[in-house]
């Protein structure tokens, strides 16, 4: 059970998100079987901890993955979002993409500007591989 316990401090203070899913299932599992709810609880804080990210590639794919979902999941909160173009939303997916990969190197119009050359160039490649 200490393990437990350690896993679940690592996991917080690292992944809060994920420690609240863990803390989410722990109180309100649907098993009336207190040992099976031990059970399956240890095994979802095992294998969230042995998900973990370690290397410094990792933690960047998480920190950006992060960023989209958040970008994706607060999208309807734009005033008028419901009237943009396809044209719009693309230019808005893009650029909270460029975002999430380099905050420093594609925020703003010249920032999504180069990102946006960088991906046509990457496009460009990919096609002509086909």
């Amino acid at each position: 059970m200490k393990a437990d316990k350690d896993n679940f401090k690592k996991l917080s203070a690292v992944y809060p998100s994920e420690a609240k899913m863990v803390w989410k299932f722990r109180n309100n599992c649907p098993y009336k079987d207190k040992d099976k709810r031990i059970v399956d609880y240890d095994a979802l804080v095992q294998e969230i901890s042995e998900n973990l990210p370690t290397t410094k590639e990792q933690k960047r794919v998480k920190k950006i993955v992060e960023y989209l979902k958040n970008y994706i999941l607060t999208y309807d909160n734009q005033r008028g979002y419901l009237n943009y173009s396809d044209k719009t939303i693309i230019d808005d997916m893009l650029y909270g993409l460029g975002v999430a990969i380099s905050s420093k190197k594609y925020s703003f119009s010249v920032g999504f500007k180069i990102f946006k050359d960088k991906l046509f160039n990457y496009l460009r490649d990919i096609k002509q591989e086909f």
